[in-house]
């Protein structure tokens, strides 16, 4: 299985992207800081943000799953309002043919 981690270097999204690795999956860890992701057989690291369409639609082609494990601050509350949307969109975009 393919399983894309937004937010690979946080608390979830780091604990879930090594016992995946762990279990034997294919992860993609998506990540702002990719230099803060622990470097482990069976994950592929990708530099990004929620709000790069491109580089998440890239990330998340052919992936079985997208798991999204990013917050924003207390205070605010739309964050995820904000992201999901674009998160949804670039998973759901067919691929294109070369």
């Amino acid at each position: 299985m393919r399983i894309v981690v937004l937010g690979a270097t946080g608390n979830v999204g780091s604990r879930l992207t090594a016992q995946a690795a762990g279990a034997g999956q294919q992860v993609v860890a998506f990540a702002r800081r990719p230099d803060a992701v622990s470097s482990r057989e069976g994950v592929t690291v990708v530099a990004g943000s929620a709000e790069d369409a491109v580089a998440l639609e890239q990330a998340a082609r052919g992936a079985d799953a997208v798991v999204v494990s990013i917050t924003g601050k207390m205070s605010d509350g739309s964050f995820m309002q904000n992201r999901l949307p674009g998160i949804i969109a670039a998973r759901s975009r067919p691929a294109c043919a070369a």
